[in-house]
């Protein structure tokens, strides 16, 4: 098992090990606290995963998995804030182009 040190906000994060590449991750679980129908997503605001999938070379399908009673008809986004692609919940599965 890896070292483990506390990173940003205090959370632990490994310790040395390779970086890989932006164009080799194949899939993101990306986080949220509420999600809508179009895949737009509420997150802490801080655009942190926004950033990271809008690199050039991206290609990750992104996917969040939420509980149905956080689906909501819609939430507020932007021209900056990157949809996920499917969306899973205990009820359903939504994907979207």
């Amino acid at each position: 098992m890896r070292d483990l040190a506390p990173g940003a906000y205090g959370i632990l994060e490994p310790v040395g090990g390779e970086t890989i590449p932006v164009e080799e991750i194949d899939f993101v679980l990306v986080p949220g606290y509420g999600f809508d129908r179009a895949g737009n997503r509420l997150g802490k605001g801080a655009g942190y995963y926004d950033k990271f999938m809008s690199q050039p070379g991206f290609r990750a399908t992104r996917c969040a998995v939420t509980f149905a009673a956080q689906l909501l008809d819609e939430t507020p986004h932007d021209d900056r804030d990157i949809p996920v692609q499917i969306l899973v919940t205990e009820d359903e599965t939504l994907r979207f182009p």
